[in-house]
């Protein structure tokens, strides 16, 4: 009798082993992220956000520890790493996402709010625009990507557009795509 028990008890250990994970919830400043985590997952992506932040503050770019809540879970951790990473990254103090401005695919500097700049750039296209003008553009390529940067080196959209000013140019096309200007 006492074998069986023993049996049914290294059998049950041993599906415990097997099926159940342990994961964790993930909290910065008391805001969960979704999802759960593993263990080596929360490692990572800490040890990632750690060292982003290094490289764009040096010296100073801490970010804050989250706060995790442990558990068992018969389904396996499905949280993405980067999720924690993003939130470490967001919320360390003296950084923040902004808009990247990359002319010719080199960054030209940091922007604050793209979505304005954006404007303002295809505002100043169409206010220039010949009569007879169906197409209009940029004779360099101007892209917006979203990247952490220190607060300090982001500028506000209406400095950057006076900095792009004087060396982006127009071009414009008729009905036909003969080119204009």
């Amino acid at each position: 009798m006492r074998g069986r028990l023993r049996l049914l008890a290294a059998a049950l250990g041993w599906l415990m082993a097997v099926y159940l994970h342990p994961v964790c919830s993930v909290a910065f400043g008391g805001e969960t992220l979704a999802g759960d985590y593993s263990p080596a997952a929360v490692r990572c992506a800490m040890t990632a956000a750690e060292r982003a932040a290094e490289e764009l503050l040096p010296g100073a770019g801490t970010p804050p520890r989250p706060q995790l809540r442990w558990s068992v879970s018969l389904r396996a951790p499905q949280g993405d790493g980067r999720r924690i990473a993003d939130a470490a990254l967001r919320a360390t103090e003296g950084l923040c996402v902004a808009d990247g401005v990359f002319l010719n695919d080199l960054q030209f500097g940091l922007v604050s709010n793209g979505a304005q700049l954006a404007g303002r750039l295809q505002a100043r296209l169409y206010d220039g625009m010949p009569h007879g003008a169906r197409f209009a553009g940029y004779r360099q390529r101007i892209e917006l990507r979203p990247l952490y940067a220190c607060e300090e080196r982001v500028e506000t959209p209406g400095a950057l557009y006076r900095l792009l000013l004087p060396i982006t140019s127009a071009w414009y096309a008729d009905a036909d795509g003969r080119i204009l200007g």
